[in-house]
């Protein structure tokens, strides 16, 4: 796991389980005995399938971080556009 992973974590699940994503995909974060973050699954499709993998591993996640997931978009691809449009647009802003 390099640092750019726990940098990209943009939704915490609950203590012990995040989601992070790079370039390609997704990655379901779980933080190790030790503290640190690992990434334990990749998921470059649809939320339907990042859903059924955190199901997989037992993660439960709080209510605020499950009503985050229902409004995620439905693709990865998707998703990505949507954070790179906001941050374009946070980039214009602060620079008015």
């Amino acid at each position: 796991m390099s640092r750019h992973d726990t940098e990209n974590i943009f939704l915490r699940l609950n203590d012990r389980w995040a989601i992070s994503f790079d370039r390609l995909q997704w990655l379901v974060m779980q933080r190790t005995g030790r503290g640190r973050w690992q990434a334990v699954s990749f998921v470059a499709s649809e939320k339907r399938v990042l859903q059924r993998v955190l199901r997989e591993k037992g993660c439960h996640p709080t209510l605020e971080a499950a009503n985050a997931l229902l409004h995620m978009p439905e693709r990865f691809t998707e998703w990505l556009a949507q954070r790179e449009a906001g941050e374009q647009l946070s980039r214009q802003e602060a620079a008015e």
